[in-house]
């Protein structure tokens, strides 16, 4: 995120939602939130506190998306959502499977939650190599060119 101090050997859980923010963004709107620029023009964009604001509100997104991504941008890491924030955030919970209804919601969330968490620690725990090939198996599903 911009504007951190290093903290070597540190773990940063504000740095990650920042960076999970970039990439929404990215998603949602086809482009990155940072455009490549030379010079003055990137160091600009990453220093001015207006920037990111106003690429959020001018995004053609819903309320509930451009809410998250205030959420997950914000500067300030104290103001900045958290990752169990984001997990919960409107935008996020309303793509959960609407079959589940014999479940509460919050029960629902909850399992979810630690679905991920299990994934995300054994895709964590494989070596390098196998992660590496299942990057590419879903950049290769996930791409439109029926060609490898």
């Amino acid at each position: 995120s911009p504007l951190f101090k290093v903290d070597r050997g540190t773990f940063a859980q504000e740095r990650d939602v920042w960076g999970a923010g970039v990439i929404l963004y990215q998603l949602l709107s086809g482009e990155p939130l940072y455009q490549q620029g030379r010079g003055s023009d990137g160091l600009r964009q990453l220093t001015d506190q207006l920037y990111v604001p106003r690429k959020i509100a001018e995004l053609e997104a819903s309320n509930e998306a451009r809410d998250l991504l205030h959420g997950m941008l914000e500067l300030s890491t104290a103001a900045r959502s958290t990752a169990r924030d984001c997990l919960l955030h409107p935008f996020i919970t309303r793509f959960y499977a609407a079959d589940d209804n014999d479940l509460p919601r919050t029960e629902r969330i909850r399992s979810q939650m630690q679905h991920w968490l299990s994934a995300m620690r054994s895709f964590h725990n494989a070596p390098r190599l196998k992660k590496l090939a299942l990057v590419v198996a879903a950049h290769l599903l996930t791409n439109n060119n029926d060609t490898i």
